[in-house]
């Protein structure tokens, strides 16, 4: 007849297994810098393929969470492990001029020089005479297909009339 194992043996053997296991996936986790209020941090979205958001620490909340302002104005509490301190600054939307002053260096209107517009009228003048050429090589043997290769029958066939 065969032994069941006691509940205490189980039970150890559960919890050595459960410590070898934290043991050697300690050794490779490190501990994040914490952060403090009015550091300015980047926030993980929620879809892999959105930016990240820039926000502000308010307050710490928890032992692995914070209190964070986006730029929209938004409050959120965000895990330790979804937020990445920046040195970048934030621009805070009620410190803004109301009245912002066009820069004066920026020209309305773009004009290109002229070196841009005779190379421009060469590749023009370059373009309309590939097309003539490409004109006068089209024979009833060969064709242009409609996304402009020019197709030309086998040297085998000319002797054959079609």
């Amino acid at each position: 007849m065969p032994r069941s194992q006691s509940h205490e043996s189980t039970r150890s053997k559960l919890l050595e297994n459960k410590r070898k296991q934290e043991k050697y996936y300690n050794m490779s986790a490190k501990e994040l810098q914490p952060l403090h209020n009015g550091d300015v941090v980047r926030v993980k979205p929620n879809d892999k393929h959105s930016p990240w958001r820039k926000a502000v620490v308010e307050r710490k909340h928890g032992i692995r969470s914070y209190k964070i302002r986006t730029e929209d104005g938004g409050m959120y509490r965000r895990n330790r492990k979804h937020l990445r301190a920046t040195k970048e600054n934030i621009i805070d939307p009620d410190s803004q001029d109301l009245d912002p002053t066009p820069l004066e260096s920026q020209p309305e209107s773009i004009v290109p020089s002229e070196t841009g517009k005779a190379h421009t009228a060469m590749n023009v003048q370059q373009g309309v005479e590939n097309a003539k050429s490409s004109e006068n090589d089209i024979t009833p043997d060969n064709y242009q297909t409609l996304r402009g290769r020019s197709v030309k029958k086998p040297g085998y066939l000319k002797d054959y009339i079609t």
